[in-house]
């Protein structure tokens, strides 16, 4: 009876030892199993995984981040677990400015980074159009998706007048905005040597005005005042709405300066 029990008692321990080394590897197991968080082009989804680095999380779910490609940790990084993978895909940026094409792949979607990794720099009259449609210069664009920047730089406008040259660098789309944006009032009847829907492409432009005169005239019933950049009198009145007709006059008469 005695050496029954000498012997369960070794196998007992030996049996305890083992289920608790089992259970020893079982828990090394669960704890090397962890919530990671990626976020592949701005779009999060968790997922479990058994990986020790951010590399081996990628290989796991069959992802690959190339190159050009922006992938925050690090490959090598060690996993622990709730951390938070990004990881932006890049794509075909092409940049159009002052007549050339400038192609490039990058991550990146800030367009002041973009246009620097180009070369490039920004200023602060420069106007961009992104997809063909215009934005402000810190406008994030979407992943995911390739992308056509135009870059129009600041145009040098010289505007003549009768009082002088005044010289000016605008962000305007036109000269309509490139005035208002200099703070410079026009007149419907002022006169411009180009139309005030002028596209601006960067290129310098001497636009020349000539300031519409304003003028009080007194009719029968009322005085009304109008601007003018006419020569004479009657032109002046025609180009109010009031062109002299039949027995009407004017003083001074409709042929005076």
């Amino acid at each position: 009876m005695i050496l029954i029990d000498q012997i369960k008692k070794p196998l007992i321990q030996r049996i305890i030892a083992g289920l608790t080394g089992i259970l020893g590897v079982c828990l090394i197991i669960l704890s090397l199993n962890k919530t990671v968080y990626l976020v592949v082009n701005g779009d999060l989804q968790e997922y479990e995984t058994f990986a020790l680095t951010v590399k081996g999380f990628l290989n796991s779910q069959d992802l690959l981040a190339a190159e050009n490609d922006r992938l925050m940790p690090d490959p090598g990084s060690l996993l622990w677990g709730n951390e938070i993978i990004f990881l932006n895909y890049s794509r075909q940026i092409m940049i159009e400015v002052e007549g050339k094409i400038i192609e490039l792949k990058t991550a990146e979607n800030n367009p002041h980074n973009i246009l620097l990794e180009a070369g490039l720099l920004l200023y602060p009259k420069d106007r961009l159009i992104i997809d063909g449609t215009p934005v402000l210069n810190t406008t994030a664009l979407p992943l995911g998706k390739d992308h056509q920047i135009q870059l129009f730089r600041g145009t040098l406008i010289n505007l003549q007048m009768e009082t002088g040259v005044l010289q000016f660098i605008t962000g305007g789309e036109t000269i309509a905005e490139a005035l208002a944006g200099a703070g410079i009032e026009c007149f419907e009847a002022d006169q411009f040597s180009y139309p005030l829907e002028t596209f601006l492409d960067g290129s310098p432009l001497t636009v020349e005005l000539i300031r519409a005169k304003p003028l009080m005239v007194h009719l029968a019933d009322k005085t009304i005042t109008i601007r003018t950049t006419a020569d004479t009198v009657g032109s002046a009145l025609a180009g109010a709405g009031l062109a002299l007709q039949g027995l009407d006059y004017s003083t001074p008469p409709e042929n005076e300066p």
